[in-house]
C-alpha cells in the first residue's frame, strides 16, 4: 500500500503536442499542478546533394544534428574534402554565403558544385 508520502511526490506524466517539444504535466493525488516544456536538442533538417557532390552525400536525406550546428557541420558531417567546398548552396530556395549560417528544424538544404568555374562562397 502506498503512503500518504509516495501520493504527495509529483507523477510526470508525457502530454501528446502537435509541435516538436515535449510537455510534461505534473500531478498530485490526479490534480494537475504544472506543466513544463523541454526544448528539443536536436532539430531535423533535409540535405541534398547535386552532380559531382553525390559522391559524398545522399540524393536526398532527412538527418537529425545538434541544434545551432550550421552549414560547415553539414560538410564536415558528410566528409566533403577541402578542396571540394567551393560550393553554391541553398537553404530553403535562397543562397547563403556564409558558413556559420546557423540551420534551422525544417530547414532544406540543396548542395550544388560549381557551375562554369565558381562557387558562391569557400567553406573553410
Amino acid at each position: 500500500m502506498e503512503s500518504i508520502q509516495d501520493l504527495e511526490k509529483p507523477l510526470k506524466i508525457p502530454i501528446p503536442s502537435l509541435s516538436f517539444r515535449k510537455i510534461w504535466a505534473y500531478c498530485i493525488n490526479g490534480i494537475l499542478i504544472g506543466t513544463k516544456m523541454v526544448k528539443p536538442k536536436e532539430i531535423t533538417v533535409t540535405v541534398k546533394f547535386f552532380a559531382t557532390l553525390r559522391e559524398f552525400g545522399p540524393i536526398r536525406e532527412t538527418i537529425k544534428i545538434p541544434k545551432n550546428s550550421t552549414v560547415k557541420t553539414l560538410f564536415e558531417r558528410y566528409k566533403v574534402p577541402f578542396d571540394k567546398r567551393r560550393t553554391i548552396i541553398l537553404i530553403n530556395g535562397k543562397p547563403h554565403q556564409d558558413q556559420h549560417t546557423v540551420l534551422k528544424d525544417g530547414d532544406l538544404i540543396a548542395i550544388f558544385p560549381p557551375l562554369a568555374g565558381g562557387g558562391l562562397f569557400l567553406v573553410q
